[in-house]
């Protein structure tokens, strides 16, 4: 990863000075010059005049430390020195001035603010001594587990995530809702609408901004903003050079009885880790012309536990799964050296004290396959090609043969923005674009094209695939118009805004394409419905008792569903997709076998083709409405701040969010309704099955006949009824202590409730109904609150230049059941981007053959018989039944340690920091995520044979890594 910036004129962060000045007398004093002076500026003073109001305001500052100076004729001159200006911040500084000559200079000690009495942005900033200071990976997912709100897919210990995509949740956006931006330049992937982040070099920027809340009309999405501050060259010629190195030697074992008498046999480690990260700056002319480059040199090597080839021995060093269990299928993956290429260049120019006009074009180019390993890969057709599909097994949790398929991801991104800034005291005015375009191409093979699927060792069902398919989408626009006013009267600030967008996705034409189960027919271009939505921006921030130490905030936001090639790969014919069927091994050799067509469970036929839908593997599955409007979110909030102490402040929010305009795929062949909290589908009937856990019945339901399970109209549409509601209570704490010293964390408490019942009138199982009650509408499942709290920081020590450095994360348990990120099942809600717990936790697949071995509760009085079929005459392949309500069901809490000792060390101008990292530093052995949350019954009630609820991702063990940071 290499970065080289040339920097004429001015580059800019979103930081600004305001104020208000006054004589002795209290009246405000139009036509003051007010100066910020920083060697952080390049042209090194921007200056401004008060106006009618007395009221200046200094935009788009680089952070730093700054002198302010005020003068006026007839005044003495007031300066303000060492004012310390951090990232996406507004301070406050006021002046009074005296009677008297202007070359009368009365210079104070400025007191660098920390509360922000101006902005309705809640944002955590990170300087660069903090990111040097506090252990982390060096991405920005391990920066940003840090951050309070902020929760990651998977945590991250030492680097053992950072090679692998984790992604972003706050206050119930997730993945693609997540902005990524390099100085204020988006550079977020085009694949899973922006979700697919590439690995950025951590070390060239000045400071990270992390905002979780609020937003202006600049912010395309509502999720974790990711504004990345780079380093710029100076007057003064400057660098820093990073090296980090880790072994498998420096990392301890955390297993103990409980892990290894839930199956697990060994755990992740890392095998070798090293990070050298080089950077360098300086004038090229001073003042006019600067130079910064950086260079990253990251390698992890990351074997994973309880993984055997094909043959016996140990798998090697892999960075694509992190469950335990898998054989053959973890240690054949291939990643061929993934290229991302992300690109941003930015103009600025000040064309006077008032105007400030800016531009710029970004570009993220990514390439990368994800292959078999070698040998792996059979002859298409081939008698070997069809004996080396992946299997699997959901009692165990377990994967052999080979890994789900190889892929190859090409998504391109180009995005150009600008956009002119009107500044006076009390207003700053703004108005701008955004717009992004590209191609997505895709490639997809599997050997046998199917997987094989068991049941506690039998065979089930297979999962067919239309592969080998390459497809493409293409994101024609997604341009955004927006404007601000930022109005500033006495004691208020008043932020009143909108953002227009327009998008348009197509699906790109494609020749015609055969495999094993499909033949997709050539097909032109296909354009998707055209979204023009709008979007208010608002907020009022009351500076409580005008002395910018409080701040009461109140907002309201409306932010879209992100939106790239995701809604035209919904619905292109060539896109890879799977359908289920019914396997019986007849002649008993683990092969798969049959053709589209043949009779079932006669010679060479063992998949029944009649559960497979008739469009399948030929036309899409799946239709958007003509009128399929786009998803969004409203978001209020209302908080307040409170500097408690000098450089401490406090801070309370409440934050709340609701899903509007949210999908629901139904099928049309089998139309139904639903009143009064049931369906009346005549496609289906009920089945009553009874939970092998406590004799509880649960409707499921199952097609009349073979002819309706294979009708397959789907049309996705938007359905009022449906909602998703959000609500979190967040408490901050920041401090900048005296001698570097910088502590932050706090703690934040939230849930999600969804209601999606009216989204099963063409699949009645989505009713989820449980002992008679719908968890459709999770306000009857009793989902918990959950709490995490943070804390990091970096503190000085007095003695020999010690430093000692941490962070201490104690998350709550992981929710089982969350829908992936762009599952839209048929007769399913939600949106490719707004997570919904679909209440698929624990749950018992049950086919044609499955009989019940167990009939605990009363459930044999109503109708129980061990040894007795649970669906007879089953139609469908399989029903996957839920066992527990959605949301529920979740891991143990996740507490970890990072600690880290530096000593400083400083020569002639260079600062040496050698230091030793100890990540997870208590050894916890906590687990994130489980290997199974599939039941098979036994003759025990309550108890499953597999790895049901087994641990599956866990921490790493703790693991220490030698460490040092140069600056010159």
């Amino acid at each position: 990863m290499a970065a080289v910036l040339l920097l004429p004129g001015i580059a800019r962060a979103q930081s600004a000075f305001a104020g208000v000045v006054k004589d002795a007398t209290g009246a405000v004093l139009p036509g003051v010059t007010v100066e910020a002076a920083s060697p952080a500026l390049i042209e090194q003073v921007r200056s401004v005049t008060t106006d009618a109001n007395g009221a200046y305001r200094i935009e788009n500052l680089r952070p730093g430390t700054y002198t302010l100076t005020f003068s006026l004729p007839g005044f003495a001159t007031v300066k303000k020195e060492a004012v310390e200006l951090q990232s996406n911040f507004t301070a406050t500084i006021n002046a009074d001035l005296k009677v008297g000559a202007v070359e009368e200079t009365v210079t104070v000690a400025g007191e660098s603010p920390v509360v922000d009495v101006q902005s309705n942005a809640k944002a955590q900033v990170l300087s660069r001594d903090v990111l040097d200071a506090v252990p982390s990976a060096h991405t920005i997912q391990s920066v940003g587990q840090l951050v309070v709100g902020v929760t990651l897919t998977a945590p991250d210990v030492g680097g053992s995530q950072a090679m692998q995509q984790t992604y972003f949740t706050v206050h119930g956006l997730g993945a693609a809702q997540t902005s990524v931006l390099i100085d204020g330049m988006i550079v977020n992937g085009l694949q899973g609408d922006g979700a697919i982040q590439s690995y950025l070099n951590e070390g060239a920027n000045q400071e990270m901004v992390y905002q979780t809340g609020g937003g202006n009309v600049d912010s395309p999405t509502g999720g974790v903003k990711i504004n990345l501050i780079p380093k710029e060259g100076g007057n003064r010629f400057s660098g820093s050079l990073f090296e980090g190195y880790e072994t498998k030697s420096l990392q301890a074992s955390n297993g103990n009885d409980f892990l290894y008498s839930h199956g697990v046999t060994s755990l992740d480690q890392i095998g070798a880790y090293s990070d050298t990260d080089f950077t360098q700056g300086g004038p090229i002319q001073k003042d006019k012309l600067w130079f910064f480059g950086s260079g990253r040199l990251f390698t992890v090597n990351k074997p994973i536990a309880s993984t055997i080839n094909s043959d016996g021995t140990s798998a090697g060093a892999l960075r694509c799964y992190n469950s335990p269990g898998d054989d053959q299928a973890t240690s054949s993956v291939r990643w061929n050296s993934p290229n991302y290429t992300t690109a941003t260049v930015k103009w600025t120019s000040a064309v006077s004290n008032k105007m400030l006009i800016e531009g710029g074009y970004s570009t993220n180019i990514e390439r990368y396959n994800n292959l078999y390993a070698e040998g792996v890969e059979k002859p298409y057709g081939s008698a070997e090609w069809l004996a080396t599909a992946r299997h699997y097994d959901s009692t165990f949790g377990r994967r052999w043969v080979t890994s789900d398929r190889e892929t190859g991801q090409y998504p391109d991104r180009y995005n150009a923005q600008g956009s002119a800034s009107y500044i006076t005291g009390t207003h700053s005015i703004k108005f701008g674009f955004q717009d992004s375009w590209g191609d997505f191409n895709h490639t997809y093979r599997a050997n046998a094209d199917l997987y094989q699927n068991y049941v506690n060792v039998a065979p089930a069902t297979v999962t067919l695939y239309n592969t080998p398919i390459w497809s493409a989408e293409r994101l024609n626009a997604n341009l955004g118009l927006y404007g601000q006013d930022v109005w500033t009267a006495k004691r208020v600030t008043v932020t009143i805004g909108g953002r227009w967008e327009y998008v348009k996705e197509s699906i790109v034409g494609q020749p015609e394409q055969i495999g094993r189960f499909g033949d997709v027919k050539p097909f032109g271009d296909v354009d998707m419905p055209t979204w023009k939505t709008f979007s208010p921006r608002t907020a009022a921030v009351l500076d409580v008792f005008g002395n910018g130490k409080t701040a009461l905030r109140v907002g309201f936001n409306r932010f879209e569903q992100a939106a790239t090639t995701t809604l035209a790969s919904l619905y292109n014919a060539s896109a890879v997709t799977t359908a289920s069927a019914a396997w019986t091994d007849l002649n008993r050799d683990d092969i798969a076998q049959g053709t589209p067509g043949c009779v079932y469970l006669t010679a060479g036929c063992e998949i029944n083709f009649t559960q497979v839908p008739t469009s399948f593997g030929v036309v899409s599955l799946a239709n958007p409405d003509p009128n399929l409007k786009r998803p969004y979110v409203d978001q209020f909030n209302v908080g307040g701040t409170h500097e408690v102490l000098r450089g401490v402040s406090l801070s309370f929010e409440w934050f709340h969010n609701q899903a509007k305009n949210i999908w629901e795929r139904n099928n049309v062949a089998r139309p139904g309704t639903f009143a009064n909290g049931a369906v009346n589908n005549p496609s289906y009937r009920a089945v009553t099955i009874f939970s092998p856990i406590d004799g509880t019945p649960i409707t499921m339901y199952d097609p009349i006949n073979a002819t309706v399970n294979r009708a397959v109209v789907q049309i996705d549409s938007n359905d009022t009824d449906l909602s998703q509601s959000y609500n979190a209570f967040e408490f901050n704490f920041n401090a900048r202590l005296p001698h570097g010293a910088r502590i932050f964390g706090g703690s934040a408490t939230d849930r999600a409730i969804a209601y999606s019942c009216t989204a099963a009138t063409t699949n009645p199982n989505f009713l989820v109904t449980i002992g008679g009650v719908n968890y459709c509408d999770q306000a009857n499942s009793g989902i918990p609150w959950r709490t995490q709290f943070k804390l990091a920081g970096t503190v000085p020590l007095p003695w020999y230049g010690l430093i000692v450095s941490g962070s201490y994360q104690a998350l709550p348990g992981y929710q089982l059941g969350t829908q992936s990120l762009n599952g839209l099942a048929s007769g399913g809600s939600g949106t490719p981007d707004f997570d919904i717990v679909s209440g698929r936790g624990t749950n018992m697949t049950v086919t044609a053959t499955t009989r019940y071995t167990v009939c605990p509760g009363n459930s044999a009085s109503q109708g129980c018989v061990v040894g007795a079929l649970m669906a007879p005459g089953l139609v469908s392949s399989s029903l996957l039944v839920p066992l527990a309500p959605p949301g529920v069901e979740l891991t143990p809490r996740l507490n970890q340690v990072d600690f880290s000792l530096a000593k400083r060390i400083t020569f002639r101008g260079i600062r040496f920091d050698p230091k030793v990292d100890l990540f997870n530093a208590f050894n916890s052995s906590d687990y994130f995520s489980v290997r199974t949350t599939s039941f098979t019954p036994t003759a025990t009630a309550g108890t499953s044979a597999g790895t049901y609820m087994f641990p599956g991702s866990i921490l790493q063990g703790r693991l220490l890594r030698v460490a040092a940071v140069i600056n010159w």
